[in-house]
């Protein structure tokens, strides 16, 4: 108690309220502490996904048998391929790739039940590679789609040695916001709170305030702190703002989560 009544008596508090009653009275101020790390949280965070859904899926399955139909829906059971073209040759498909129609096609040879038979089937895949980013998860997602198909045919007939159960803490979805937005967060608000106390001095020299400040019988750290501190606090307003936001998005990403558990 005797601490806080010594901080409430000391100089350091008065430059305190005298900068908080600065701040509030300035509407610029305001506006530069909630408009910009407000519209870059969103921006940064939210829009800036690395994540890849929706991609244009062509097939030609010339099997056409049941197998080949369980292999095309697992590849089109979830958000990341959509099946948008069945063209009717090799040829066809390849071009609709060429032209950007589509992002990746799929071709299921005649003999595909035959060389399931004998546990080695080949299907060939073409990958739209403009985007090397994209394509390159597209691969890797396809790959984990035919691998988890692969599990499935191969159930019950043999035992694999090894059977890794894997488990994702703390982000079970792999929603990319929920790292994105922290480190967004912690850059965006050092940079508004640099630019901001920047002002502020800039302000104070201008206006002939800075002197007088500097002639009051306060420590060279209690006019430093003085000038950081009320940011500080009026900068937890975006930290909740963008906790606000970012819960809302963990629980929609878990009842999705969930979803797709009860649906698998």
């Amino acid at each position: 108690m005797k601490f806080i009544q010594r901080l409430f008596d000391s100089p350091f508090w008065s430059l305190m309220r005298k900068e908080i009653n600065q701040i509030l009275h300035n509407k610029q101020l305001i506006v530069l502490l909630v408009v910009p790390p407000t519209v870059q949280l969103l921006l940064y965070g939210f829009i800036l996904n690395p994540d890849v859904h929706n991609l244009r899926l062509g097939v030609i399955d010339y099997a056409n048998v049941s197998a080949s139909r369980e292999l095309v829906s697992a590849m089109t059971s979830n958000r990341i391929f959509t099946l948008e073209s069945v063209p009717s040759s090799e040829k066809a498909l390849s071009r609709q790739v060429e032209e950007g129609k589509l992002d990746v096609g799929v071709i299921i040879p005649p003999d595909f039940p035959r060389q399931l038979a004998q546990k080695s089937a080949e299907i060939q895949v073409f990958i739209d590679a403009v985007n090397a980013n994209t394509a390159g998860i597209a691969g890797s997602y396809m790959n984990q789609i035919i691998q988890q198909y692969n599990l499935q045919l191969t159930q019950g007939k043999v035992n694999p040695p090894v059977l890794p159960e894997v488990v994702f803490l703390y982000n079970p979805g792999l929603t990319s916001s929920w790292f994105f937005v922290p480190g967004v967060m912690g850059l965006v608000l050092t940079l508004i709170g640099t630019l901001v106390s920047a002002i502020t001095v800039v302000r104070e020299k201008d206006t002939g305030t800075l002197e007088q400040l500097l002639m009051t019988p306060a420590a060279n750290w209690q006019i430093l702190l003085s000038k950081i501190f009320p940011l500080a606090f009026l900068l937890m307003g975006d930290v909740l703002l963008l906790e606000f936001r970012l819960g809302n998005k963990k629980r929609l990403s878990n009842a999705e989560l969930k979803r797709n558990k009860l649906q698998i």
